[in-house]
């Protein structure tokens, strides 16, 4: 590609950065065999995305040089030593194999004044799509690695205690207020969060605070109020009408300071590629949880979400105590008829909070399969949400601390249900996306472990062995109670499949996908550099006989935000070395 600048008529058309080496591209659900629905999939114009892959994840038939693509499972895969050219506007404009032949611009002299970056990437070095943390409490961050030490609700619950104390702090101490957000902010930035889906706090102000931070520092936010009007503190709780007010008012204040996506994401007739930027920061329509919110306030916050063409964000079925309130509360106030049988995923729908535009938190609860064949319920949750194109931000490390147990994330994943990966700070301790991946998939083994031992088999085979120890039979009936199970599923993810969720999977829960989340043609470049080079002073070392597939393994698996060198969100330059 020739490369040529006009100072005097710069176009989106003109890059502003060019960069050189290894690209991890993810293209699709690993675990789906339809992997033609991306809209970007004809866009990475030198991989040869058109194709269908094969059962080692190769791709049948793609063109192209072949050493210059390593496919490292379904949905995957490197692009060794191609060129990606960045447009004024932060939009790629064009990926392909470097060649000297073809590649007719050179890299300027240090000394020299050119309007475009190039960075050329040694061989430690990765280029990959910036990361999604599809859950997130902003104020939380004051209090993240403190105060894992009791349960999520109660008297004395971990939100009575310590999280409605911590977010009301804020209304009335802006430097405090500054200080966390742009704390938050910074932090997940460094650890190569480009994109992240804040729960602010109840209150309208620090709301507003948070939204100029994200604006300032420059990464991709969604950002709403949270919605409280019952079973909350006197000091942190409002009516339903101050809710509802309050919401418009910040969704129309993000409008006004960041644009409206209706007016500026506009892909013309004609063109595979939109021809505007997503606004930086797009409002959320935020009911805290179903035991906090009346009827009437989420069917009003769902009437708001209809008006504005809003995302929306809460949590659904986290925790037994959770799923019980909320039952009770169906039960005895909000639907009496209903006798309490109704789960949080029909309450949500029926206030039209279940949206293909609505990303709930946990879900570890949902109900999922009939107990007799395995099959997907047609009444079940699962269903529901893949009927409604909602989605479920998997949160493994709280998942751990306050549900009980771990999502079935790749079920999920295999039946189309839309999944991605959230911090889920501070419930969740680490702010970086690279923990709640490796997370993900301790979480997903530790499924497995859950179910194998509840397998009859299983534990005919550990009443043997307590025989031969010398333990009566009966002795072992009663102690050990043999239960069945749906047949044992594979739930086993690895780095691959949570690097997917962490990327791709969180731009698909969003609809983003045809704008973040990977990089090909026509996407808005939100991406990182990863560097496993010794001046790091990272976790990784490398070695001469690690492969390039070595190297992007142990940085998953061990990188940290020493190991991210740079990030771009819309093509600026956000995090340099």
């Amino acid at each position: 590609m020739t490369v040529h600048y006009d100072e005097n008529k710069p176009s989106a058309s003109q890059p502003r950065l060019i960069i050189r080496g290894t690209i991890v591209v993810p293209v699709s659900n690993p675990f789906r065999e339809d992997r033609s629905s991306h809209p970007m999939s004809d866009c990475a114009q030198s991989a040869g995305d058109t194709t269908a892959i094969d059962n080692t994840g190769k791709r049948k038939g793609d063109h192209g040089d072949d050493d210059r693509v390593e496919w490292l499972g379904p949905g995957l895969k490197l692009l060794k030593d191609h060129v990606i050219y960045v447009g004024m506007n932060g939009i790629v404009l064009k990926m392909e194999p470097f060649s000297e032949e073809s590649h007719s611009w050179t890299r300027p002299e240090p000394q020299q004044d050119s309007p475009i970056e190039y960075l050329e990437l040694g061989h430690e070095e990765l280029l990959c799509p910036g990361m999604v943390d599809l859950h997130i409490h902003a104020p939380q961050y004051a209090f993240t690695g403190t105060a894992t030490d009791r349960p999520l609700m109660g008297p004395k619950g971990w939100l009575e205690t310590y999280t409605f104390p911590a977010e009301a702090s804020l209304r009335d101490n802006p430097e405090r207020c500054q200080a966390v957000y742009r704390g938050v902010v910074e932090r997940t930035l460094r650890c190569g969060t480009t994109t992240a889906v804040y729960f602010a706090t109840l209150h309208l102000d620090p709301c507003q605070t948070l939204v100029n931070i994200v604006k300032d520092v420059g990464q991709r936010a969604l950002i709403g109020k949270v919605c409280m009007d019952r079973n909350s503190p006197e000091f942190y709780i409002q009516s339903l009408e101050q809710n509802l007010e309050e919401t418009e008012v910040l969704i129309q204040y993000i409008h006004k300071t960041m644009g409206r996506r209706s007016e500026r994401a506009v892909i013309k007739s004609g063109q595979s590629s939109p021809t505007e930027l997503l606004p930086l920061v797009l409002p959320l329509v935020t009911p805290r949880f179903i035991p906090t919110c009346t009827p009437a306030l989420m069917t009003g916050l769902g009437k708001l979400a209809a008006k504005y063409d809003c995302h929306i964000t809460s949590h659904i079925s986290e925790s037994v105590d959770e799923v019980d309130f909320s039952r009770h509360l169906d039960a005895t106030q909000d639907f009496p008829a209903g006798g309490g049988k109704r789960t949080d995923a029909q309450i949500f729908d029926s206030h039209q909070l279940l949206t293909d535009q609505c990303i709930m938190a946990h879900g570890v609860y949902l109900s999922s399969h009939n107990e007799n064949d395995n099959c997907l319920d047609d009444h079940g949750d699962w269903e529901l949400m893949k009927k409604r194109g909602a989605a479920v931000a998997h949160c493994p490390l709280s998942n751990f601390v306050f549900s009980g147990r771990s999502l079935r994330c790749r079920r999920l994943m295999e039946q189309g249900v839309k999944v991605g990966l959230g911090t889920d700070v501070a419930g969740g301790y680490d702010p970086s996306m690279f923990h709640s991946s490796r997370m993900a998939v301790v979480a997903s083994i530790s499924c497995d472990h859950e179910e194998k031992v509840q397998q009859p088999e299983y534990q005919q085979q550990e009443q043997k062995q307590d025989i031969a120890a010398g333990e009566d039979s009966s002795a072992i009936t009663k102690r050990r109670k043999v239960t069945t199970s749906m047949p044992t599923t594979q739930n086993a993810m690895d780095y691959r499949h949570a690097f997917y969720l962490a990327t791709l999977g969180g731009a698909e829960a969003l609809g983003l996908q045809d704008r973040i989340g990977t990089l090909a043609v026509g996407m808005e470049f939100d991406a990182l550099v990863l560097s496993a080079a010794k001046e790091r002073n990272g976790p990784v070392q490398i070695f001469d006989s690690d492969s390039l597939a070595d190297i992007f393994q142990k940085l998953c698996v061990l990188g940290d935000d020493r190991n991210v060198k740079h990030v771009f969100v819309q093509g600026r330059h956000v995090k340099t070395p």
